[in-house]
């Protein structure tokens, strides 16, 4: 099931397993209703295990390009969250 699949990824990165949190992630995103809040939620997570792997460019790269695709973000929330993993990222790769 979904909510599995979800318990599974976030027992992973609390594991500091950040690959195997992402690809699962990854895999429970598609099945997801686009820009559901917990579309949304899911996605953040996954390009924060990437950040964790280290990823900073792609976690960057990917967040440019929902800013310009969906300026909302899913809302005040998710918006701040997003913008914060972003500096978070663009600090991580100039360090």
């Amino acid at each position: 099931s979904l909510e599995m699949l979800r318990e599974e990824a976030d027992l992973e990165r609390m594991r500091g397993r950040y690959t195997s949190a992402r690809r699962i992630y990854e895999a429970l995103l598609p099945r997801l209703a686009k820009l559901s809040p917990e579309w949304w939620q899911t996605y953040h997570d996954l390009l924060e295990s990437a950040l964790l792997e280290g990823r900073t460019q792609y976690v960057t790269k990917e967040i440019g390009k929902l800013q310009v695709l969906h300026p909302d973000m899913g809302g005040p929330g998710s918006r701040r969250r997003m913008l914060l993993l972003y500096r978070r990222a663009a600090q991580a790769a100039r360090s």
